[in-house]
Parts: C-alpha cells; sequence; structure tokens
C-alpha cells in the first residue's frame, strides 16, 4: 500500500500505526504491578517484562487494544502521581478495505484508564 492516496485532485498522507518507544509504565497497588507500554497494552516486543503480577508471580502476559487488527495511535498517556491509575488517549490509524480508505486517521477517538 502506497504512502500517498490521490482522491480527486487533492492529496492525501496515509497515517498508519506508529511505533511506541520503549519506555514502560508500572502501576503498584500492594503486592500487585502492572508493567505496560505507553498504550496500556502488555505486548508481546521488548525483553518481555509486561505483564501483571502479584507476590512475583505474573498472570497476565498479553494483552492488546486493537481497532481493526491495527493499533490505535497514542494521542496522551499520563500516570497518577501515586501510579494507581494510567489514562491513556488513543485515536484511530488510517484503516483500509483493500485498497479503500474506510476511516480516515483521528476519526475515532478512545479514552482508557488501567487501574489496579
Amino acid at each position: 500500500m502506497d504512502d500517498v492516496i490521490q482522491i480527486d485532485d487533492q492529496w492525501y498522507y496515509a497515517a498508519g500505526s506508529q511505533k511506541t518507544d520503549s519506555r514502560n509504565q508500572v502501576l503498584k497497588q500492594g503486592d500487585t504491578f502492572a508493567v505496560l507500554d505507553l498504550l496500556g497494552d502488555i505486548s508481546r516486543t521488548g525483553l518481555g517484562e509486561q505483564g501483571v503480577y502479584h507476590l512475583g508471580t505474573r498472570h497476565l502476559s498479553h494483552w492488546e487494544l486493537l481497532i481493526n487488527d491495527r493499533r490505535p495511535m497514542l494521542l496522551n498517556s499520563t500516570m497518577k502521581e501515586d501510579n494507581s491509575v494510567l489514562m491513556v488517549e488513543l485515536t484511530t490509524p488510517d484503516i483500509h478495505e483493500g485498497d479503500r480508505l474506510v476511516l480516515p486517521k483521528g476519526q475515532l477517538h478512545a479514552s482508557r484508564s488501567i487501574i489496579i
């Protein structure tokens, strides 16, 4: 799929899912903690340290929000000062069906709060 699309006399640059950086967010409550990426996901990439742990045992090793099999695009990610809540603002990337653009980026907005 090309990155540049012409629709009538206008040019459009396709926006795909962005690659997130390798920084993790850590939520903690008592003996339970979660290691998440900036989108609030537990992905299978990186060093494999992401997950939800209780008393030192990992109980969840994969959890991702996908929209039409694509990761959303990060708008903002904020951790509460006491590390108890991660608030994430997301939007959709360009969604295609074949060569047809069915949902341009930014048409849907999602907010998620992850609480331990």
